[in-house]
């Protein structure tokens, strides 16, 4: 492993905490690690499914949401 290698798997480690943010079409998106998920269509109120962005490739990633807290959540990736 090369030093370069080492710095970015651990910047991917340490950020853990999920981040709110729009996306650049104006869409809600979590950012959690290097992982994007964006905001199910079946969100209703403040209850929110959010799925990994790489869905249409088979990530079965789910984030699900109360008022933007995290309540529940499968991080089980096919990616990186």
């Amino acid at each position: 492993m090369t030093k370069l290698s080492i710095k970015c798997l651990q910047t991917h480690i340490l950020i853990t905490e999920p981040i709110f943010t729009i996306s650049r079409f104006g869409k809600p998106v979590i950012e959690r690690g290097m992982y994007r998920y964006n905001r199910n269509n079946r969100s209703i109120g403040p209850r929110g499914f959010w799925t990994c962005t790489r869905n249409s490739k088979g990530c079965r990633a789910t984030i699900t949401t109360f008022d933007n807290v995290i309540i529940k959540e499968n991080n089980t990736h096919n990616h990186f």
